[in-house]
């Protein structure tokens, strides 16, 4: 998902990135973000399911859903607005920011 964003590179054959606003068609990357959430609408009722078998009380399967959503949110908070750091306020480029705040997201389990 991350990736496909960043796909307007020289040498990057056409077909990979997103196509055009006028164009009638489909790149690859335009298939990422809806199989991605046909894949996590998928799991969502399996991983449920699977919490319940091992007899988790319904109330630590909602605890477990909040926090998990909760992370996520500010995770994606911080990527959005990572390039807007400024770093005469912060004290740190924006790549620094970035790589700290990613090494940060892959760490929270």
């Amino acid at each position: 998902m991350l990736f496909v964003n960043d796909l307007y590179m020289p040498g990057v054959p056409s077909w990979l990135g997103h196509v055009e606003r006028d164009f009638d068609g489909m790149g690859l990357a335009d298939w990422v973000f809806p199989g991605f959430m046909f894949m996590v609408g998928m799991s969502i009722p399996y991983s449920i399911g699977n919490r319940m078998s091992r007899g988790e009380a319904k109330a630590d399967i909602l605890k477990h859903i909040l926090v998990r959503s909760g992370s996520l949110l500010i995770i994606g908070v911080l990527m959005a607005n990572s390039r807007n750091v400024n770093a005469e306020y912060t004290g740190m480029t924006k790549s620094l920011w970035s790589m700290i705040m990613y090494t940060g997201g892959f760490l929270i389990r």
